[in-house]
């Protein structure tokens, strides 16, 4: 975890994406849209996941509601990324996002082959490969 540390909180125009501890449970919750008990226990295993580095996780909130819109988390072990995002953000905001990610991904973690979620947002996984290619002509998105 130290090791990822610095990678919260990370700002956008509108965006900023910070570990769970930040968040209360309230906040979570409405996300998820999970009982208390249920994200509680979630949250608490999933902290102990950042902390062990087996994976890095970020709830994106939005800056002018103060709400959790989305969240992306990478495991390490398989090398999946997972992004799960509001499905009614305005593009701008996803393409806002995608960058965000895209930048995470090979600037910070160093990533050359990743999987992504099948049921990730299409705009997502265009910016992705996109940023990739133009990076790293050798980069495919398993």
């Amino acid at each position: 975890m130290a090791e990822f540390s610095y990678l919260r909180p990370l700002i956008t125009e509108h965006f900023i994406f910070d570990f769970p501890a930040h968040f209360s449970i309230k906040q979570i919750s409405d996300f998820t849209q999970g009982n208390y008990d249920e994200v509680t226990e979630k949250s608490n295993l999933l902290m102990q996941e950042i902390m062990s580095g087996e994976i890095c996780h970020w709830y994106i909130e939005e800056k002018n509601s103060n709400q959790i819109i989305g969240a992306v988390s990478y495991n390490f072990a398989n090398t999946q990324l997972v992004v799960k995002l509001d499905e009614s953000l305005d593009q701008r905001f996803l393409s806002e996002i995608a960058q965000r990610i895209a930048q995470i991904c090979y600037t910070n973690l160093k990533l050359t082959t990743f999987s992504i979620n099948p049921d990730a947002n299409v705009l997502i996984c265009h910016e992705l490969e996109t940023y990739y290619n133009m990076v790293n002509k050798k980069f495919t998105l398993k």
